[in-house]
């Protein structure tokens, strides 16, 4: 993501925030940083070489090492 859409998309969560908030003064920089946080969260890159997901964190259906049956 091109960092002036990044910036574009912290500032719509941190509007949105606030509004939830009821627009209440002297919480900007929390709303822009917790912005920053949830969309980072959100888009975290993912290796092309078969990496892991956070919907799959053992990986491809592999069972962790716990689940193993031996």
């Amino acid at each position: 993501m091109k960092e002036q859409d990044r910036r574009r998309k912290i500032s719509e969560v941190a509007y949105y925030r606030s509004a939830h908030r009821g627009f209440a003064p002297n919480n900007e920089m929390e709303d822009w940083l917790e912005a920053e946080r949830e969309l980072d969260a959100q888009n975290v890159p993912i290796p092309a070489s078969g990496g892991m997901s956070q919907a799959d964190p053992v990986g491809k259906g592999r069972q962790a090492p716990s689940e193993r049956k031996t």
